[in-house]
């Protein structure tokens, strides 16, 4: 094809500040060099053109281009356009001498940093479950020293619910007894199964759902899901979903 596109996204809870296309690839020594060329383009607009000179023609090349980050959206599409040349008369476009390999070894890097969160119920289902996120959905669940048969039920409530979310990505739901990992959670707890100095819970008084920061890393949230006992777990567990 003379034009293919890459498509990529950015987690909400990230801005892109720098981002480089390097660019492994080989073209035809029959191409005419005043005429030819490739196009980089990222979501629409042009971010580069690269010339294909005669002396380089026919070998294995490697080119690190650097693109503004202001053109990087939450949804994005690199797509690479190869305009190629070999004659000045009338030119068959499927000619054996208008070629370009671009290698599977080329590679988009993005600078990130990070943005902070608020602790916001509207903001759900992110951070724990981000559309623009096409990898696999892996959501720690966080429970009690001793869960009890009601808590993993409900805790199936929220895995379906966010299961269903991911959709074609997959999901995977890692289970922790009394302790936090560094990542967005989900903690299960009632006022008798609940994990002990790890966060400190709100007074639980009825089916409660509540988002605040994880406390030893800023950068993640814990999704809690309480009630006073399994039936009001249960419950929150569902108005959730």
């Amino acid at each position: 094809d003379s034009i293919y596109s890459v498509p990529f996204s950015v987690p909400a809870n990230e801005v892109v500040t720098a981002i480089k296309v390097k660019l492994d690839f080989a073209y035809s020594p029959s191409l005419l060099t005043n005429l030819s060329h490739l196009k980089v383009l990222l979501n629409g607009e042009v971010a580069q053109t690269l010339p294909l000179p005669k002396e380089t023609a026919g070998t294995a090349l490697v080119r690190e281009i650097s693109i503004d980050p202001r053109l990087v959206s939450d949804v994005n599409q690199l797509s690479l356009q190869f305009i190629g040349h070999y004659t000045l008369d009338c030119e068959d476009p499927f000619h054996s001498s208008l070629w370009m390999n671009v290698s599977n070894l080329s590679s988009i890097q993005l600078t990130v940093a990070p943005l902070s969160v608020a602790n916001d119920l509207a903001l759900l289902p992110a951070p724990f479950f981000d559309k623009r996120d096409g990898r696999r959905l892996e959501r720690p669940f966080v429970f009690g020293t001793n869960p009890s048969t009601a808590t993993l039920e409900a805790a199936g409530i929220v895995a379906s619910w966010l299961g269903d979310l991911a959709g074609f990505r997959g999901a995977m739901f890692p289970a922790h007894v009394n302790r936090l990992p560094n990542d967005n959670l989900v903690l299960f707890a009632t006022s008798d199964d609940r994990p002990q100095g790890l966060v400190d819970l709100p007074a639980v008084n009825g089916p409660s759902l509540s988002v605040v920061a994880h406390p030893a890393d800023s950068r993640f949230k814990i999704l809690l899901v309480m009630g006073r006992d399994a039936a009001e777990l249960r419950a929150a567990a569902t108005a959730l979903a």
